[in-house]
């Protein structure tokens, strides 16, 4: 009409098919690896809640042994986390750019309750941070516990 062109409709590109085996794979690779670092998260916290119910304060030396033990485990842990983490967030972001609403939904699905329990794993270390010590571990347990937020590697 009176010079307007019709618009030419572009074809969609087709949303991909979740069950393709390339999909599969990478829907299967992105599990493995959060289902590795739930692994981690949950053996962790594990260990502190063990801790704590056995040390409800750090009065001997075996008590403060089984912190900075419990502290260097966790800060390896937090490496080997770390290092997985990475490929989960590109396979992620992979699978909600390719997949739309239903990669972004698995990608949630998956992604909220580790977020929750790593909050949740947060408040039961810094109990273990706080704990009451004697007045001769109370220096040394406050520099574990600062190594252990703020380094990569334990020094002690």
């Amino acid at each position: 009409m009176f010079g307007r062109r019709r618009s030419q409709s572009v074809p969609l590109s087709p949303i991909p098919n979740p069950l393709h085996p390339t999909a599969k794979k990478m829907i299967t690779t992105y599990l493995l690896v959060q289902g590795a670092l739930l692994l981690l998260s949950v053996g962790g916290l594990f260990q502190v809640q063990r801790f704590l119910r056995s040390n409800p304060s750090i009065i001997s030396a075996e008590g403060f042994d089984n912190f900075k033990r419990l502290a260097r485990v966790n800060m390896y842990v937090a490496l080997v986390y770390i290092v997985l983490s990475v490929p989960a967030l590109l396979i992620g972001i992979y699978i909600t750019y390719t997949y739309g609403v239903f990669g972004l939904v698995v990608v949630l699905a998956i992604s909220v309750p580790q977020y929750l329990l790593g909050k949740y794993m947060k408040r039961v270390e810094d109990k273990s941070r706080s704990l009451e010590c004697s007045t001769l571990y109370a220096d040394e347990h406050r520099r574990i516990g600062e190594t252990w937020v703020k380094k990569a590697l334990p020094d002690f």
